[in-house]
């Protein structure tokens, strides 16, 4: 359901989400779905200077590319296939639930005494369990049509 995404990814319910408050959200680490604090800035002006830096807007747009040409002769299905999912992109969005889940802290190596906090997103069993999810996903196989 797309109002349900929209109220997850937001912070607020999809008729309130604004693109500013959805920003605002997905660059808040209280949320715990961020690994670190990202603070948007909406403008129409052609950049924008803070603390010294020059930003300017990314403005990226993806084209899809038209299927070109009769499949390899001997693997239709397979080629039908990678044509429909070329231009294709899936999200899955993952957080970690739970009331005691500890911020990483990561020390630099001596003699520094300094060091940095992430959000509990970094964790590294966390991760590992996250990169084994991808394996899976990216070995998923599906029948397509008459092919396997």
């Amino acid at each position: 359901d797309t109002e349900f995404a929209i109220s997850v990814l937001c912070g607020h319910s999809a008729e309130d989400c604004t693109p500013q408050n959805w920003l605002d959200y997905m660059g808040d680490t209280a949320n715990q779905n961020a690994p670190f604090e990202i603070n948007f800035n909406i403008t129409d002006t052609p950049y924008v200077t803070r603390g010294g830096y020059h930003m300017t807007p990314v403005d990226v747009a993806m084209t899809p590319s038209p299927c070109q040409g009769q499949p390899p002769s001997g693997s239709p299905a397979v080629s039908r296939r990678q044509a429909m999912t070329s231009n294709r992109r899936e999200q899955l969005v993952i957080s970690r639930k739970g009331s005691n889940l500890q911020p990483v802290v990561h020390q630099f190596s001596p003699p520094s005494t300094s060091h940095l906090t992430f959000s509990p997103l970094f964790d590294k069993n966390f991760l590992q369990q996250v990169l084994e999810l991808q394996n899976q996903i990216e070995n998923l196989t599906v029948p397509f049509g008459g092919g396997s």
